[in-house]
């Protein structure tokens, strides 16, 4: 549409068979599992933003309608089938870049409906965000990225709510001649306390360094 906007429209289906740990687990897998099947459809625009340093964006719009969605039901405990489901939404995406500095972040929006009963699916927020500030140099970069879920259900009857939550992680990368590269990390800097399944608490405060070799004619 113009020199800085594009429009795109894309459809397509989806078959997904149950695992072997679905089907068989013992004490918690279900033989009677069907395969889900999907079909998709999204309609988006990208664009520039005319400014001496361009702004990249987006905004998507999608729709996907799935029979016999695989979903876990933590009352009986084993994978069962959902007859009709439909996870419709919305994502914005935003990306400048200009002297070093990288800002970019996303939101989204999801309606994800069990339209057996009009209750949401299990585990699976209704708005998500993240932000990216990074500066950078040839030799070093340093940045940090925050993220956003909102609350969810952990099961499908909607009986059992998981909160929302906010994480914060930081990362430094420094080079080390012309092949090596050595990389800082903290996780969950604030040593939040979240989950997205009811009993499985993720990792609080969290700390990596790793080293990274790049060989030669490696891109």
């Amino acid at each position: 549409i113009g020199d800085r906007q594009r429009l795109s429209v894309a459809w397509g289906t989806a078959f997904h068979a149950p695992s072997f740990n679905d089907l068989y687990f013992p004490f918690f897998g279900n033989p009677g599992l069907d395969p889900e099947e999907s079909q998709s459809l999204e309609v988006g625009i990208d664009g520039v933003a005319p400014l001496a340093t361009p702004l990249r964006w987006s905004l998507h719009a999608f729709q996907t309608d799935i029979d016999q969605l695989i979903a876990f039901d933590p009352v009986a405990f084993i994978p069962v089938n959902v007859a009709k489901s439909r996870i419709r939404g919305a994502e914005l995406q935003a990306e400048w870049r200009g002297g070093g500095w990288k800002i970019g972040g996303q939101v989204t929006r999801l309606d994800p409906v069990n339209r057996s009963d009009d209750r949401l699916l299990p585990r699976r927020a209704k708005e998500s965000a993240s932000l990216e500030l990074r500066r950078s140099s040839p030799l070093f970069s340093i940045g940090t990225i925050a993220r956003y879920e909102g609350e969810r259900f952990d099961d499908l009857a909607n009986d059992r709510r998981l909160g929302g939550f906010f994480t914060l992680d930081l990362a430094a990368e420094q080079a080390i001649g012309r092949a090596l590269r050595i990389q800082a990390r903290v996780a969950n800097l604030l040593d939040r306390e979240y989950s997205t399944a009811a009993f499985y608490l993720q990792d609080g405060r969290n700390y990596s360094l790793t080293l990274r070799y790049r060989f030669a004619g490696e891109r």
